[in-house]
């Protein structure tokens, strides 16, 4: 009758199993581009910044252009913003669109507005639709209104939330609130909080309530800071509005308007 092993026998076979379970697998494939891209990323993202740019410096000296962009954001968030932008340059200058806007928006940043209108123009040109905002924005501060809202409609039919929200702001301090009213519910229907808080605020200020604060909470639920405080100020509004409504019955003088407290667009108050 044979003896059973022993525990020593045992893990002395576990051992040679595991040392040649692989052997006919040969050798691990290595990583694409791509792969070592996100790895990248998700490194910098963990806290691992050093290993990250180490990465991503391995893709650029490959030639990869979206890496180039990336070391750049990387360089400008870490205090480096001279060589994110040479970085930002070389990869505009090889038709990266991202690139293109990133550097715009630098160059708007330290003033030089000429240079970044024709950055973020070339990268709205060549497909990247968030570039519309900045560039309609760089326009709009060198007293160019009529060219910023040409941009951010064009920048809206491409669906751009934050080309909406500005249109509302344009027209609203064109004085025309039906405007404002009506690029601001676009931009919440697109899921703008911003958009969806002050056109809760117009609308109250208007007199429309029971929409004011459809927006106000949807405001609030996609965690808008000041959303809570614009439904404490709708709720007196609505009190203020009963009031007067119910004065005849009361016996009150109900003069003058609702509106009487003209609240200020975007008051805390």
């Amino acid at each position: 009758m044979t003896e059973p092993a022993t525990d020593e026998d045992f893990f002395a076979r576990l051992d040679r199993h595991c040392s040649h379970a692989y052997d006919q697998l040969g050798t691990p494939p290595e990583l694409t581009a791509e792969q070592v891209h996100r790895m990248a990323l998700r490194r910098v993202r963990e806290g691992f910044t050093a290993e990250g740019e180490q990465l991503l410096r391995g893709l650029v000296e490959a030639g990869d252009l979206r890496a180039l962009t990336d070391l750049g954001v990387l360089r400008y968030r870490t205090g480096a913003k001279a060589e994110a932008l040479c970085h930002w340059r070389r990869a505009a200058d090889r038709g990266d669109p991202t690139a293109m806007h990133y550097l715009g928006v630098a160059l708007a940043e330290t003033g030089y507005h000429v240079e970044a209108v024709v950055e973020l123009r070339r990268s709205f040109r060549n497909g990247r639709a968030a570039a519309g905002k900045d560039l309609g924005l760089v326009l709009s501060r060198t007293g160019k209104a009529d060219e910023a809202q040409d941009v951010w409609q064009e920048a809206s039919k491409l669906g751009v939330a934050e080309a909406d929200l500005l249109l509302g702001f344009l027209w609203l301090g064109r004085g025309d609130t039906s405007r404002a009213v009506h690029w601001w519910r676009r931009s919440a229907q697109r899921g703008s909080a911003e958009a969806a808080f002050d056109l809760g605020l117009l609308l109250g200020e208007e007199g429309a309530l029971l929409e004011a604060a459809m927006w106000l909470r949807k405001a609030d639920d996609r965690g808008h800071a000041q959303a809570p405080e614009g439904l404490s100020w709708l709720r007196r509004l609505l009190v203020e509005y009963l009031r007067v409504a119910a004065g005849p019955v009361f016996g009150s003088e109900a003069t003058g308007s609702v509106l009487g407290t003209n609240p200020v667009l975007g008051s805390e108050t």
